[in-house]
C-alpha cells in the first residue's frame, strides 16, 4: 500500500501525480497521463518499471488529510489486509551513469556558462548510508536524467558537481550546499529528509 496524505505540494502536485501514474501510467515521452503541475513527467523509470509499480502497490488517496489519528486509522486498515510481499522480480531500469563523489579542492573547477537548465533531486540511501544528487537536464518532454552522484559528505558531492560543470550559478551552488547538508544531517541523525522542506524535529 502507498498512502498519499498530508498537504499537497502546490504547484508541483506530487501526490496527485503519483495517483495518476498508478491509475493511468505514463506516455511514451514520460508524461504522466492525466497529471498536472510544473513537471508532470517521470524520466527515471522505464515503461516496465512503471507497470511493475502499478501492479505492486495499491494507492490509498488521502491527499489533504493531516489528522494523525485518521492517518493512523488508514494505516491500521492497510495492516489488517496485509497482502504479503510482492514476489514478481523487478524489471531492469533506466541505465544511469553513477559517479562516485570525490572532494579535491586543488583539481580546478570549471562550469559551462551556456548550460543553465541543470537541476537536482537530493536524497538518502539509508541502506548504503550515503547521500546522492540525481542530475537532470531540461524540463517537460525534453527532460532527461544525466547521472547520479553518490557520496557520504556534502563536500564530496558538491565538489564533484561543481568540478564537473554541473552547476553554473552561485545561488544554485548555495542551494545545493544547503540541501546536501540537510540530507547529510538527516542520514547521520536518522531523521526524515524532504528536499526544500524544513526539518520536522
Amino acid at each position: 500500500f502507498l498512502i498519499l496524505c498530508g498537504e499537497e505540494l502546490v504547484p508541483r502536485y506530487a501526490g496527485y501525480a503519483i495517483k495518476c501514474l498508478w491509475e493511468n501510467g505514463a506516455e511514451d515521452n514520460g508524461r504522466i497521463s492525466g497529471a498536472k503541475g510544473l513537471m508532470p513527467f517521470i524520466k527515471n523509470l522505464s515503461p516496465e518499471e512503471v507497470e511493475y509499480f502499478r501492479k505492486q502497490v495499491e494507492i490509498i488517496d488521502a491527499i489533504g488529510e493531516r489528522d494523525e489519528k485518521k492517518i493512523e486509522s488508514i494505516i491500521d486498515s492497510c495492516n489488517a489486509k496485509n497482502p504479503g510481499a510482492y514476489k514478481s522480480p523487478r524489471p531492469s531500469g533506466v541505465e544511469v551513469k553513477i559517479i562516485e563523489a570525490d572532494y579535491n579542492p586543488d583539481s580546478g573547477w570549471t562550469a559551462d556558462e551556456k548550460n543553465d537548465e541543470n537541476w537536482f533531486i537530493i536524497g538518502i540511501d539509508r541502506d548504503k548510508h550515503t547521500i546522492f544528487a540525481e542530475h537532470y537536464m531540461g524540463y517537460g518532454e525534453g527532460m532527461r536524467k544525466c547521472c547520479k552522484i553518490v557520496g557520504k559528505t556534502t563536500e564530496s558531492i558538491l565538489g564533484t558537481i561543481v568540478r564537473l560543470g554541473k552547476v553554473t550559478k552561485l545561488y544554485h551552488a548555495g542551494y545545493l550546499g544547503k540541501e546536501l547538508q540537510k540530507a547529510e544531517i538527516a542520514m547521520k541523525k536518522e531523521i526524515k529528509y524532504s528536499q526544500e522542506l524544513e526539518f520536522e524535529i
